[in-house]
């Protein structure tokens, strides 16, 4: 019986080791993707404020 417990500890334990790796990719990603977005703003800005003018008038 304290084999099995120790065996379903061990899983528990890689589990949540491999969810919490999944988690951080994910994060990373979402920050790599603001990143992208910020640059593409700041590279568009002229267009996007005509756009907004546009838009206005």
């Amino acid at each position: 019986m304290r084999k099995k417990i120790a065996a379903l500890v061990v899983l528990v334990n890689v589990f949540m080791i491999l969810m919490g790796s999944t988690q951080a990719q994910s994060e990373t990603s979402s920050i790599l993707s603001r990143r992208k977005a910020v640059e593409l703003i700041k590279d568009n800005s002229s267009a996007i404020w005509d756009a907004q003018q546009g838009v206005v008038f």
